[in-house]
């Protein structure tokens, strides 16, 4: 097998494999359902461009929570959605914090959000530990909705449903 074949059968296996982790964690999701009054983790959270910001400061925002990675096309194909709905709802009380995999590359994290021009804080998660807060994180995208009062109102596996949010968006932050 020729090296070219090779990696185009390793990339073949590594995408089954990541589907099916997102069907087992989805089903574990819907058996289990989601906790609730599960808190957002209180952490201080260092920005790919430096800044400092503290989970806690989003208090009284309705707080959405995205573990992404540049290399998960579903993650990249969903940003231009969630770059509009922060842009559309942030000035109402909406926050979007973006935590980038353990995985994802510093350079390739920093160009994308550059080129992309996200709004959001985005955060990279060097060591896996923050992932770990919210009960460890093993597909992306993955995504945390919190309430005005921090507490959680839906984990999202997979793509958002980007009507959904915007419904639940405009009847809490009306």
């Amino acid at each position: 097998m020729t090296g070219e074949k090779r990696y185009n059968h390793i990339m073949t296996l590594q995408n089954h494999i990541v589907r099916f982790a997102c069907v087992c964690s989805f089903l574990m999701v819907t058996a289990c359902g989601t906790s609730a009054n599960v808190e957002l983790p209180e952490m201080d959270l260092t920005t790919i461009k430096g800044n400092n910001i503290a989970t806690q400061a989003t208090d009284k925002r309705v707080t959405l929570v995205s573990f992404w990675a540049t290399s998960c096309k579903s993650c990249v194909e969903e940003m231009p959605e969630l770059i509009k709905t922060y842009e559309k709802y942030h000035d109402k009380g909406f926050e979007v914090l973006a935590i980038s995999m353990e995985y994802d590359p510093p350079a390739q994290l920093v160009a994308y959000t550059e080129q992309e021009a996200l709004p959001f804080p985005v955060v990279h998660d060097s060591y896996g530990d923050i992932a770990a807060q919210f009960g460890e994180v093993h597909a992306t995208p993955t995504a945390y909705l919190y309430n005005k009062m921090g507490k959680r109102v839906d984990k999202t596996i997979g793509v958002l449903n980007f009507e959904e949010l915007h419904s639940y968006l405009d009847q809490e932050l009306s």
